[in-house]
C-alpha cells in the first residue's frame, strides 16, 4: 500500500488537504472521491497520515509568524501595480508572484509575497491566499480580486483596485497637507510668543 497527499476542495468549495493510503492513484482518488471531496492534485509520498498532520501543525505555527507581516500604503499601492502590470502582460498568477518574489528581500512585502506563491502552487485560488493577511488585504480588496477571477477577468480587477488605492493616496496627501498648515502657524506663532516674551517683555 502506497501513501498518496492530495489538494482537493470540499463541496462547499473549500480548500482541502490530507493523505489516504490506497494501492495505486485511482484507488486514491476513489477514497477522495468517497469522502465528498473533489481531488485537484494527488502526489505520492512517504509520510503517513500522522507524520503529515505533524507536518501541517508546523507549517501553520509558522505561518502564524508570516500573517503578523504587513504592507504599508505605498507598498500595497506598488504590489498592486507590478501584479496588475504583470497579469495583464499575459502572465499567470503563480508565474507573477514568482517573479515578484525574486525581487523582493527579506522584508513584510518579500516574506507576504512568497507565501501567497506557495499558496498558489499548492492549488489555492488568490483571493483565498489574500485572506491569509486580513491586515494587508481588506475586504474590498479581496472581493474584487475574487469578482475577477469569477468573470474571468481579474486584470481589470487589479486595475481598479490601483485606481482606488491611488486615489486613497492622493487623498491622505491632501488630508495631511490640510493639517500640516494650521499646525506650522501654530508653531511659528508660538515661537514668536517665545521671543516676545524672552527678549521684549523684560526689557519693559
Amino acid at each position: 500500500m502506497a501513501h498518496f497527499k492530495y489538494i482537493g476542495r470540499s463541496k462547499k468549495g473549500e480548500r482541502v488537504e490530507g493523505v489516504v493510503e490506497a494501492t495505486d492513484r485511482a484507488g486514491a482518488v476513489r477514497q477522495i472521491e468517497a469522502m465528498g471531496q473533489i481531488p485537484v492534485s494527488i502526489t505520492e509520498t512517504t509520510k503517513t497520515v500522522n507524520q503529515d498532520s505533524g507536518s501541517k501543525k508546523r507549517f501553520n505555527f509558522e505561518l502564524g509568524f508570516q500573517r503578523k507581516s504587513k504592507m504599508k500604503m505605498q507598498e500595497l499601492l506598488l504590489f498592486s501595480r507590478e501584479m496588475s502590470d504583470l497579469v495583464a502582460s499575459g502572465m499567470t498568477i503563480g508565474r507573477a508572484l514568482h517573479t515578484l518574489s525574486a525581487r523582493k528581500d527579506e522584508s513584510a512585502v518579500g516574506r507576504i509575497v512568497e507565501t501567497l506563491r506557495d499558496e498558489i502552487i499548492q492549488g489555492t485560488s488568490l483571493s483565498d491566499a489574500l485572506e491569509l493577511y486580513p491586515e494587508t488585504f481588506s475586504t474590498l480588496y479581496v472581493n474584487l480580486v475574487r469578482a475577477g477571477e469569477a468573470s474571468g477577468n481579474l486584470p481589470t480587477s487589479l486595475e481598479h483596485i490601483c485606481v482606488h488605492y491611488e486615489r486613497v493616496q492622493e487623498a491622505r496627501g491632501k488630508v495631511m497637507a490640510a493639517l500640516s498648515y494650521p499646525m506650522i502657524v501654530m508653531f511659528v506663532g508660538g515661537l514668536a510668543v517665545i521671543g516676545l516674551m524672552v527678549f521684549i517683555v523684560p526689557k519693559f
